[in-house]
């Protein structure tokens, strides 16, 4: 790790620690603030089951044979998963069919979309990597989505796929997903996606993402020594502003970004051979690096501003939390528009796979209730778009073990709440089960998939939504470890 990466991560890491103590300070305000009158906002779990516990159905006698009800209803419905480890391929990819049959209850559910959503609670649980690269091996091969999307930098995502051929596949998934999936688990994603690469229907990646994080392409193409340097040099100049509070010293520096942004921009359609040179397996690389330009622009006028607005509330320099939802709502605003725009121009005869969290897919965030701000989110963004009937949304629970956090330190994942998904699909029985909720008639049995119940982020934080507002089907895998990293 060069020095400046090792600056990254520690800046990286003390606003994680800055950011709990400046949300703590948020949620002392409720929820009123923001304009949310009515909703009471907690932040303990003992706070959380007595709200949820108000929401026992009238037909119940008691919460725990309601509770007991549900556990019942679940081990009926929920479909068991005989394993979640990835397929070894050669070969061009191409598996034998059998051994999907566990998956084959998914077919009749997503046979009409045109975008798969897996998420995760936590971006540290190995069995999540393990799993969602074993179900996007089945939807690729047995379900025709030859896209996989990661929440990931557009223009990293766009450039690293453009040497997937000749690349090792740990390059390649160096080179274009943040580095808390940098593990042995999501290897094997990156493996089938270069071994596709001999098929007919190669399994493309992208990204739909936006951080200033790391540098978004080589910049070869260019052609000019001089603009080359410009580029690298501001590629690294916005994430150091990305981390700071700053607000007049990016405003001075903003024209000047702005205006190389734009000149490189000009420069693509007289380059577009030398780019294709560069990037020659990815055959949409002059129009993603256009759109990651333009992302870049978008990112020097407006999201970075909301950046040190916000670094100064986690550095204790200012008490203006609404920076915290502006700031994270460009970003998922971005996110959103991203998606759509690669379903609609760059990939609009292929079916998508997302990866991303479980917040970033669910189609109701801001309905969330408990230790979060009520934001819009790119999931529930996407339900305004003309996809929304053509989604389909997986959230993916963990009943214990550990994870790690996006530091990568270890944390316990607590025991399932009463009240809360993941105790009722603990009731299911099973290392690995999936329940659709979409298809659900309601009855006295699963009313849980209807009203307010309890889950866990990151396997300790506790929140309060009503799971089949958010999810489509949730993926409970009982118990998790934290990933093997690859340095």
């Amino acid at each position: 790790m060069n020095a400046h990466s090792s600056v990254r991560k520690r800046k990286s890491l003390n606003m994680v620690l800055a950011s709990t103590m400046a949300l703590s300070m948020l949620l002392s305000f409720g929820a009123t603030a923001y304009g949310q009158a009515g909703i009471t906002v907690t932040n303990t779990a003992e706070q959380a089951q007595q709200t949820a516990a108000t929401n026992v159905p009238k037909q119940a006698r008691t919460s725990t044979e309601t509770r007991q009800q549900w556990n019942e209803w679940t081990r009926k419905n929920a479909h068991a998963l005989d394993s979640i480890k990835p397929e070894t391929v050669t070969d061009g990819g191409k598996m034998d069919a059998n051994r999907f049959k566990d998956l084959e209850m998914l077919k009749p559910l997503l046979k009409d979309k045109r975008i798969v959503y897996l998420g995760e609670s936590s971006h540290g649980a190995a069995e999540f990597n393990s799993a969602k690269t074993r179900l996007i091996q089945f939807l690729h091969q047995e379900m025709g989505f030859n896209v996989v999307a990661f929440e990931t930098s557009l223009g990293k995502a766009a450039s690293a796929y453009g040497n997937a051929k000749s690349a090792p596949s740990v390059k390649t998934m160096k080179d274009s997903i943040f580095s808390i999936w940098w593990s042995q688990e999501t290897l094997p994603l990156f493996d089938y996606i270069k071994e596709t690469q001999k098929s007919n229907t190669p399994l493309q990646l992208a990204g739909f993402d936006m951080q200033p994080t790391g540098t978004i392409f080589n910049s070869a193409w260019i052609g000019n020594d001089k603009l080359e340097k410009s580029f690298n040099d501001a590629e690294l100049e916005l994430e150091e502003w990305n981390y700071s509070s700053d607000l007049e010293g990016y405003r001075k520096a903003k024209p000047r970004l702005t205006a190389l942004y734009k000149q490189i921009k000009q420069m693509v359609p007289e380059r577009a051979e030398a780019l294709r040179k560069q990037y020659p397996d990815n055959p949409h690389i002059v129009k993603l690096t256009e759109r990651a330009l333009d992302n870049r622009l978008q990112v020097v006028n407006g999201y970075l501003e909301l950046g040190a607005q916000t670094n100064a509330v986690y550095e204790g320099k200012s008490y203006d939390f609404m920076s915290i939802v502006k700031s994270t709502e460009y970003r998922d605003r971005m996110m959103a528009d991203n998606l759509v725009w690669l379903a609609t121009h760059v990939y609009p005869n292929e079916k998508i796979i997302v990866w991303a969290h479980n917040g970033h897919i669910s189609k109701a965030f801001s309905k969330e209730r408990a230790a979060r701000m009520p934001m819009r989110y790119m999931g529930e963004l996407m339900q305004q778009t003309k996809f929304k009937d053509l989604g389909y949304v997986i959230g993916l629970f963990m009943g214990g073990g550990k994870n790690a956090d996006t530091a990568k330190e270890l944390i316990d994942v607590l025991p399932p709440m009463p009240h809360s998904i993941e105790e009722v699909m603990k009731g299911a029985g099973h290392p690995y089960s999936f329940i659709d909720l979409k298809s659900q008639t309601l009855v006295p049995e699963n009313t849980w998939i209807n009203q307010p119940m309890f889950s866990y982020v990151d396997g300790t934080m506790p929140v309060i939504s009503v799971p089949k507002e958010q999810y489509d089907g949730i993926l409970y895998i009982d118990h998790t470890n934290a990933p093997t990293y690859i340095k």
